[in-house]
């Protein structure tokens, strides 16, 4: 199956056709990260990480593939795991990890996916009512007369007060999150 078949699969959410075949670059991936001071499960972690990427990447409509997607994720995954190695203050071989795709839009999935992951944090913290609430008015659409009938609030400006609320709780929790996590860079 070719590259231009593997994606297409992937904006149709066929995902198990596409998945078949982009597992078989997972050997090389294997014995690259043991190759560079990583276990079996590392690597599958790693693979497995980078495979989310690619699919959230993919599925954008304005994705544009400029390598091969075996080459894309084998990018992936060495962006990944010298980030992984960084964070554990391990020495990180003087091999030149970025240059097999255009390192921009690794480093972009990268930090896309980093976004993803803090904000699926903060919405576990904030509680099921408020995530709840702003997945309804962000996701869903739905209008605040909605949101207000369906969720059993008394009025149109109760949910929308509720809602500032919850926004409110998201960015306290948010910046609480962005400090430990500069503190923890700091040690």
């Amino acid at each position: 199956m070719n590259d231009t078949k593997i994606l297409e699969l992937l904006r149709q959410s066929k995902h198990s056709p596409a998945m078949d075949e982009l597992y078989e670059a997972f050997p090389p991936i294997s014995r690259f990260i043991k190759n560079h001071g990583g276990s079996e499960d590392d690597a599958r972690d790693t693979f497995q990480e980078a495979l989310i990427i690619f699919c959230r990447k993919a599925a954008q409509a304005d994705f544009k593939l400029t390598a091969k997607i075996s080459t894309y994720i084998f990018s992936v995954c060495k962006f990944l795991w010298k980030d992984k190695l960084q964070k554990e203050n391990r020495y990180v071989h003087s091999y030149d990890f970025e240059r097999e795709a255009d390192i921009s839009d690794v480093t972009e999935a990268y930090e896309q996916e980093q976004k993803y992951q803090f904000l699926d944090k903060v919405l576990l913290t904030i509680g099921d009512r408020c995530k709840e609430i702003l997945e309804a008015y962000y996701v869903h659409k739905w209008s605040m007369l909605v949101i207000a009938e369906k969720m059993g609030y008394g009025s149109e400006a109760s949910a929308k007060n509720q809602k500032y609320k919850c926004l409110e709780k998201a960015r306290v929790l948010a910046k609480e999150e962005q400090l430990i996590f500069n503190k923890l860079g700091e040690v």
